[in-house]
């Protein structure tokens, strides 16, 4: 059994890199969180799925015109409601190669910190959540350990493409930093490919909110997820 994880992780690597460089072979997908009768956060001026639609749009042209070779695709470009099952299996309809699902966190529940939080965040799969009830009947024990293997390496990608997404945040986009964390997220957990999701701001704080539904704003925000995907994009060629 350890000689044939030491194989599958081997093929894994060599798959995983051919993947990556084959030209005109990566789909990028980006997911406007909410949507619909969903509206997401409210805030004074707009609402979540206002805005992740609106850096959606900008950040897929943005990497349509920088990257050549790369695909975008989108799991809603319209003001429609999509559920989080949907989401995925347009993603992986796609064939994907890295998920962005962005959206805009919230404090208006919370009276005392609703003028305080501020900052953008970047989440990947936790760990627990890798395998968790992703088993299919009549798996091998074979198959099991390479779809493992696979999501560690997914997860890894995440998380290196989540830092750089941070520090563009806050460089590009002056976003306080709140940090790479993990969590279980519906399409972090489901996705089968590279994914993380973005919480660009708080619709909850006033001067955040007037960022976020700005157009200098959510050009700001587009610029910085575009700066951040093209420098993790190019690690995954071997570029510098």
């Amino acid at each position: 059994m350890k000689v044939f994880l030491h194989r599958l992780r081997m093929w894994l690597a060599i798959c995983m890199a051919a993947t990556s460089v084959a030209a005109g072979a990566f789909t990028v997908v980006i997911d406007a969180g909410h949507g619909g009768r969903d509206s997401g956060a409210r805030g004074v001026r707009c609402s979540e799925k206002d805005v992740t639609l609106a850096v959606a749009k900008a950040l897929g042209t943005r990497i349509a015109r920088q990257c050549a070779g790369v695909s975008v695709c989108y799991t809603r470009v319209g003001d429609e409601y999509v559920d989080l099952d949907e989401r995925v299996r347009r993603a992986q309809a796609a064939r994907g190669d890295v998920l962005i699902s962005l959206h805009a966190n919230s404090m208006a529940h919370r009276v005392g910190l609703r003028d305080v939080a501020t900052g953008a965040a970047t989440y990947v799969m936790q760990p627990a959540t890798v395998a968790a009830g992703s088993r299919q009947a009549g798996q091998s024990d074979e198959e099991f350990a390479f779809f493992e293997l696979q999501q560690a390496e997914f997860r890894q990608q995440s998380i290196n493409f989540a830092t750089e997404i941070q520090r563009e945040l806050v460089a590009t986009a002056h976003r306080r930093d709140e940090g790479v964390h993990q969590a279980s997220f519906h399409v972090l957990q489901h996705a089968c490919m590279p994914a993380v999701l973005v919480e660009m701001d708080y619709m909850s704080h006033r001067q955040a909110e007037q960022f976020l539904s700005s157009q200098q704003g959510q050009a700001l925000l587009a610029q910085a997820l575009c700066r951040a995907f093209v420098k993790w994009y190019n690690f995954k060629l071997g570029k510098r």
